[in-house]
This record gives structure tokens, C-alpha cells and sequence, in this order.
């Protein structure tokens, strides 16, 4: 177990060209900036201005600045980012167009008046017919210059999230602590930026959380509510198959010169070899001597199966009872088929193969997890070991994939952090899944 004193930032940064970036600038009325995102400096050296990671496709809008449930004051800055289809882009704050449905070309700035209050950025995008294609949307807060605040950033307001809860928070400079109430009762305290990890005695009942910022002195100078039913989680058992994906990560050693690289566009798995099904490759080194997230754990879990049946007096040509054909739709599943969506919780039990890991408290080392930052971007890993605070806070987990460019730039381990700021990992949007060994498969 890795334990932190305090928790620190570190992404991977994923990059792959993308038609266009552009910027929204939305104008809140009388305010000035929001403070800075509090990530180290491992952090800030990353380019977030394009942080696609090859996620979506050519139909895809998303936006990456702001995170979701940000807090900001003045300018409200939107950045966002689209596939190759996306020719005409429309704007809306509050469910209203705000402007015209403008061209995707270039960077384009855009302003609109948003009161103080929390508001609901959405961009649409549309083709060169006018067909819409996709849209985005974040949920922000905006305040006014001079006010000091409080907010409760994850989980969401209304959502009903899996016991233990995970809370992050942000506040203004001003607040030197901040203590989290449910129905009234206190449950910890954390500082900006921080993490709480809460298990409540029970479930399926909705709670009131409230937070509340003190000043040096001890007195509340800034409160944040939100509502949420947190819900129990499906038991789910080990599977001795976790070891057998373990076993294989010593074999992409850092040193092995393979590099991160996820072209758009082009017929590649993202798998460092190539791998066949019923004689038909479902897995290719594409000749790039790379690899990506997703398609790098695609390879380690067909290896991991594939030598298993071999040395059993398999063939390595039965998953199931799933045909060649089953067997892509499986990979479909497994990179990801919506942003913000699942890969390896619905793929394996999709096909009686694996059960998805709904709670923290039941990850496992070798389980596999797809999970989706406040800036958008995304990434899949093999889970490895949680880091947590000196009072057992998950601040954060370590994992191994097919990193970025910022991390091991190819296969190797790094550390992610949950929390507030726009690179820290969405809580909410992060989903594990577990395969099984044969002898536990389902009828699917």
C-alpha cells in the first residue's frame, strides 16, 4: 500500500492530432478570475489546451475547460475540441443558444453574459448538412468577485454514488479549512483541494451534505449543499485470473523502447504484436513498435487468456464459445464506445467473461480501469496498489498502461489523483472491471 502525506499531481498526457481546438470565452458579469488550479508542477507542465487522447471519433465534441462543477469568477473560459466531421459548432448556456451557430475553423473566442449563479455549458456540433453530431456540456458556478466560497466539486448534486463516498472539494484563498456535514453531522475535514473518503452505516436513503469553510479564526465564512443517496455496491469475488495479468507486466520493462503513439484515423489495435482468434487477427503491432491505453490492455488480457488455455491443453481459439466476429464487438466495448463511458466494466460481463467492480473498497490489483478526468481526457489501466493519506483517504492509485509522453511515454506505472483540479481524476467517471478464469464464465 503507498501512503501520502499529502496527496501531489501526475498525468499522463495523451496526445493525438485532432482537427481543431477553440475557445469560448464566456463573460460573467462584475467578477474577476478564479484562483489557479492548485496541481503541482508535474501538472502544470502538461499542455491541457489539446488533450485529446484518442477517445471519440469524427463526429465527437468535447469540451475540456472547464472541469465539471468548477467554480469561476469573471471570464469563463471554454475550450473544446472536435472530430474531423464537425464543421458548424452552436454554442447554449442554460439550455439558450447564446449567439450564432458558428464555423469550426481556427481558434474562435465567444462571449455571453452569465449571472452569478451555477450555469450549464453546452456545445453542439453539427456537419456540413446541419445534421447534429454530438454535443458536450459542463455545469459551472459562478461567483462574484469579492465573495468567498466553499464547493462541494464530486460527487455531483442529486447523484447517488457508491458506498464509500469519495468527496472533493474546492474553495476560495481565503478558506483555511473546510468540514463536511451529512443531515447535520459532521463526517471530516479536508483543505482545498481535498480529498475525504466516507463510509456511511447505511444505504439507499438520501443525505444532505454541506460544506462549510472556516476562516484562521474557526468561523464560517462559506457554505456549499448538495443532495445524494449513496447506494451499496454488488458483492463481486476475487479471480485468481488478476494474477495471471500481473504475471505478464514484467514483461514491458520501460526500457523496452516502445512509445506511446495513438494515430487517428488508421486500422491499429494500439497492441504492441499481433495476436489471432479462430486464424484471424484481432490484435496487431500495426509495425509501429507503440502502443495506446486501451489497446495495450486489450493485448495483456488475450495473452493472459490465450497462454493460460495453451497450457491447459487448450487451443486458444475458444473465449466462450464466442465467434471472431463476437470477439471485435468485445473490443468495441473495451476501447470505449462514449466519452465519458465504460470500457472493460461492460465488455467482460457483456460476454459472461467478467463482472464489473462497482466499489473502491472491492478494486484488487490486476483489475482493469477505464477512468475519465474534470478536463475530459481519458485513460485505461491495469489497477496496481491505492496511494492513500495518513488517515486513509484514497487520494489517488497507481496503475500500469501505455502512458503519455509526460509519464513513461509507452508501458510502465505512474500515479493519478482524484480531486478538484481540471487534470485530477472524476471520481464519478471511473469504472473497473474483473475478468474471470474459465471455470467462472456465464452464459451470455
Amino acid at each position: 500500500m503507498l501512503t501520502l502525506p499529502t496527496p501531489k499531481g501526475n498525468r499522463a498526457a495523451m496526445g493525438v492530432p485532432v482537427k481543431w481546438s477553440a475557445v469560448l470565452a464566456v463573460l460573467a458579469a462584475g467578477c474577476t478570475s478564479a484562483p489557479a488550479d492548485s496541481d503541482t508542477a508535474a501538472d502544470t507542465n502538461v499542455d491541457t489546451s489539446a488533450t485529446t487522447d484518442g477517445f471519440g471519433d469524427a463526429g465527437t465534441v468535447r469540451i475540456t475547460s472547464p472541469s465539471s462543477n468548477e467554480t469561476l469568477t469573471e471570464t469563463v473560459t471554454v475550450t473544446f475540441e472536435t472530430g474531423q466531421d464537425v464543421v458548424y459548432a452552436q454554442m447554449y448556456v442554460d439550455g439558450e443558444p447564446s449567439g450564432t451557430r458558428f464555423s469550426v475553423e481556427g481558434d474562435l473566442t465567444r462571449t455571453v453574459l452569465a449571472t452569478v449563479g451555477t450555469h450549464v455549458v453546452r456545445v453542439n456540433g453539427f456537419d456540413i448538412n446541419d445534421n447534429p453530431l454530438s454535443s458536450d456540456s459542463v455545469s459551472v458556478r459562478v461567483v462574484d468577485a469579492d465573495d468567498v466560497w466553499v464547493s462541494l466539486v464530486h460527487p455531483s448534486d442529486n447523484s447517488h454514488p457508491i458506498n464509500p463516498v469519495q468527496f472533493s472539494v474546492s474553495a476560495a484563498p481565503l478558506v483555511e479549512e473546510i468540514e463536511l456535514f451529512a443531515n447535520g453531522n459532521s463526517i471530516g475535514t479536508v483543505g482545498d483541494n481535498g480529498i475525504l473518503t466516507y463510509e456511511f452505516p447505511t444505504t439507499g436513503a438520501e443525505r444532505t451534505i454541506e460544506a462549510r469553510g472556516y476562516d484562521s479564526e474557526g468561523t464560517t465564512i462559506a457554505t456549499d449543499t448538495l443532495e445524494i443517496t449513496p447506494e451499496s455496491a454488488e458483492d463481486v469475488p476475487s479471480s485468481s485470473f488478476n494474477d495471471l495479468i500481473l504475471d505478464l507486466l514484467p514483461e514491458y520493462p520501460e526500457s523496452s523502447n516502445i512509445e506511446y503513439y495513438w494515430p487517428a484515423g488508421e486500422d491499429w489495435s494500439g497492441s504492441t504484436r499481433d495476436i489471432y482468434y479462430k486464424n484471424e487477427l484481432v490484435a496487431n503491432d500495426g509495425g509501429y513498435h507503440a502502443c495506446f491505453c486501451v489497446g495495450l490492455t486489450w493485448e495483456i488480457y488475450l495473452r493472459a487468456w490465450q497462454e493460460m488455455d495453451l497450457a491447459t491443453g487448450g487451443t486458444g481459439n475458444n473465449l466462450n464459445s464466442m465467434t471472431v466476429d463476437d470477439v471485435l464487438e468485445m473490443q468495441d466495448d473495451w476501447f470505449v464506445r462514449d466519452l465519458d463511458g465504460p470500457g472493460q466494466s461492460v465488455a467482460l460481463p457483456n460476454y459472461g467473461l467478467g463482472t464489473e467492480v462497482e466499489s473502491f473498497a472491492d478494486w484488487q490489483p490486476g483489475d482493469f480501469i477505464q477512468f475519465w478526468r474534470n478536463n475530459g481526457s481519458g485513460h485505461n489501466v491495469i489497477f496496481i496498489d491505492w496511494v492513500l493519506d495518513e488517515d486513509n483517504n484514497r487520494l489517488g492509485f497507481e496503475y500500469f498502461s501505455c502512458n503519455g509522453e509526460s509519464s513513461t511515454d509507452g508501458p510502465g506505472y505512474n500515479e493519478e489523483y482524484f480531486g478538484a483540479g481540471s487534470s485530477k481524476i472524476d471520481a464519478s467517471l471511473t469504472y473497473a472491471g474483473r475478468a474471470y478464469m474459465p471455470e467462472d464464465w456465464f452464459n451470455w
